[in-house]
């Protein structure tokens, strides 16, 4: 039986129709980013952890000085613009281009910080730093037609001793449910697999219930000062009938 080491990250395993439902979403959103991003403010976003307590997006950046940092989802940008002026290399990742002179606070965030991509491709989004010692994504991931698959991205932007603050990740089926069930995570799974990916102080809360039919969870979670092998969730894409759902990869993982 193969060792999970020896497999693909999931992402690098999606089935072509998988891909396909994302470049079609890619495309309706590039037209109109309401269909992708949160509209709220980041900057006032908050972040629930296991001890009934939540933190704050500028919480966790606390009285740290010179932090690289990605905000994933960053429609306009108000937590970037925040983190900019506080003398942080932040970068916002957007897949609609609000630096535009429509948008005259978000041109304040310097372009080259302000990167227009896909994060469900995120491995793959030309201009971003190589690492961070903080990602955060505010009401993102229940958007996105591969939450798993993204987030296994993220993780690997981490940088030793860095942390990811993801709010409302969808164990269910999400906002934009592109034909996926309730899948097979839960919370002792995702955590299962965060802890694999080489994080430490795991914290996975459920999340407040914002309907849609689907499960929501806060993930914190820092990164071990050792810088582990790439990640590679022990998950595949599955069929079931005429859904999909995410399910344990069939191997010794």
């Amino acid at each position: 039986m193969t060792e999970c080491g020896d497999i693909l990250p999931l992402h690098e395993r999606r089935p072509v129709w998988i891909n396909q439902l994302i470049d079609i979403h890619e495309k309706q959103s590039q037209n109109d980013g309401r269909r992708y991003e949160y509209q709220g403010k980041t900057s006032e976003c908050r972040f629930k952890t296991e001890k009934s307590k939540s933190v704050s997006a500028a919480e966790l950046i606390g009285s740290r000085e010179n932090l690289r940092i990605l905000d994933i989802g960053a429609a306009r940008g108000a937590f970037v613009l925040m983190a900019q002026e506080m003398g942080h290399a932040a970068q916002a990742l957007s897949i609609y281009d609000y630096h535009t002179d429509e948008y005259p606070m978000t041109k304040k965030i310097r372009k080259e910080n302000y990167v227009v991509g896909n994060a469900e491709r995120l491995s793959n989004v030309e201009g971003l730093l190589n690492g961070y010692d903080l990602v955060i994504s505010n009401k993102t991931f229940w958007l996105l037609i591969d939450p798993l698959g993204t987030l296994e991205q993220a993780y690997d932007k981490i940088l030793p001793g860095g942390t990811i603050a993801v709010e409302n990740f969808p164990l269910g089926k999400g906002v934009k449910p592109a034909g996926r069930d309730a899948s097979q995570l839960d919370i002792e799974t995702v955590r299962d697999l965060t802890i694999r990916a080489g994080f430490a102080e795991v914290s996975i809360s459920s999340s407040q219930d914002v309907g849609h039919g689907a499960n929501f969870v806060d993930i914190v979670a820092t990164r071990t000062s050792t810088r582990l092998a790439k990640s590679a969730f022990s998950m595949e894409y599955q069929m079931n009938g005429n859904s999909w759902q995410y399910a344990p990869i069939k191997k010794n993982c």
